[in-house]
């Protein structure tokens, strides 16, 4: 990954950049099943062990619990001419704090789409049933923690309300609707913007990386 600026970076797979969080540092790998079950992509990838990428992650972690939080990412983004951005390729949110803070920075820029991938569901109901609303512009989707399982209806019936999309995972390649996630090489949005579209309410993505899948198996032996 390249970096934008000095808070940014940039996927290679994806059409814009993004905010990154630790996973650990986030407490991602244990607020989230699929770091429980050591499965989680960026837990797993070497890329996130680089000196530079901690660097970025550490720098990324001090702007968050700052003040300037907002003014100082808004500023990188409006500099990056993105059309479109994503929050954690790698990690979540972290407390309620960094949650109104990018939801505060979202509603200031209503000309760029936002993603927002998240296991926190606690978060999440805490802001909504408070009567609060995600921005026009933001689709946060909401992670299935179970592997090879559909979201619950009961779940997308509440959620939906609220304007929150989904996201899923299989091992199945034929249940999948990403098809960045079954490429082997050069895996690449292109023109696919589905997963900043609330109308695509769900995104079933291919669990990838050898580690997971093995580890994947490992768990299936033990249940």
């Amino acid at each position: 990954m390249k970096r934008y600026h000095n808070n940014l970076s940039s996927p290679t797979k994806m059409p814009c950049p993004s905010f990154d969080l630790g996973v650990w540092q986030s407490g991602c790998h244990k607020n989230c099943a699929y770091g429980k079950m050591d499965i989680c992509y960026a837990k797993n990838n070497p890329h996130e062990l680089m000196p530079s990428r901690i660097k970025l992650l550490k720098r990324n972690m001090r702007l968050i619990k700052s003040d300037n939080f907002v003014t100082k990412l808004k500023r990188q983004i409006i500099r990056s001419n993105a059309m479109y951005f994503r929050f954690f390729s790698s990690g979540d949110f972290t407390t309620m704090d960094s949650f109104t803070k990018i939801i505060k920075l979202c509603s200031e820029m209503p000309n760029v789409k936002f993603w927002i991938p998240t296991t926190r569901e606690d978060l999440l109901a805490k802001y909504v049933t408070s009567g609060n609303k995600i921005p026009d512009n933001v689709c946060i989707r909401l992670s299935n923690p179970v592997v090879n399982s559909p979201m619950p209806e009961a779940a997308k019936s509440f959620w939906r309300k609220h304007g929150i999309t989904f996201s899923e995972t299989s091992t199945n390649k034929k249940l999948v609707n990403c098809h960045a996630s079954v490429q082997k090489k050069n895996a690449h949005c292109d023109i696919c913007r589905k997963c900043w579209d609330r109308e695509n309410e769900t995104t079933v993505y291919k669990i990838h990386g050898q580690r997971a899948k093995t580890n994947m198996m490992k768990m299936e032996v033990l249940n």
